[in-house]
């Protein structure tokens, strides 16, 4: 496994934030979805190929990375 390292930058904290929920709760539900599978595939006889299917999704939500650099600059 790779970490990424930046000499002189540390993760001082991480926050998730959704409306409506708790501090760090990311929101999830199961969604249902038609897609139309005829547009560009030749299909006989002609007519719409409908494929239904569920996916999980979730509710917009912010991410919030505080970095501190120690890093000082002479010129």
């Amino acid at each position: 496994m790779f970490q990424l390292e930046f000499t002189g930058v540390r993760v001082t904290g991480v926050e998730v934030s959704t409306p409506a929920a708790p501090p760090n709760v990311i929101e999830t539900f199961w969604q249902k979805n038609v897609v139309d599978l005829s547009r560009g595939m030749d299909f006989n006889p002609r007519g719409s190929v409908l494929a239904k299917f569920t996916h999980l999704n979730h509710k917009d939500f912010l991410m919030r990375i505080n970095v501190r650099s120690l890093i000082i600059l002479i010129v």
